[in-house]
């Protein structure tokens, strides 16, 4: 119970890729492709997209998706993990 006014506070996300996160940003109604064989040793960010379809054909040791709305997404397994934070439909 002490803790239940946590339930109502709105929290700031923070969630966010590095800096120099290769990847794709604010397109709209697109199709978009990383393709097979690039490197797979840096992180991978997809923000801000809108009706977009998405192919990643190459691996990336973390995946950062912030900020879809109505995409679809095709991904090959990464190597670390997958953070997905204010997408919608």
């Amino acid at each position: 119970a002490a803790t239940a006014w946590l339930a109502h506070v709105r929290r700031t996300d923070t969630f966010q890729a590095a800096a120099g996160a290769q990847g794709f940003r604010q397109r709209t109604g697109e199709t978009l492709v990383r393709p097979a064989g690039e490197p797979i040793d840096g992180d991978f960010a997809l923000e801000s997209l809108e009706r977009c379809e998405v192919y990643l054909l190459s691996s990336s040791r973390v995946l950062w998706i912030r900020g879809l709305d109505r995409c679809t997404v095709f991904a090959v397994p990464t190597r670390g993990a997958v953070y997905v934070t204010e997408c919608t439909d």
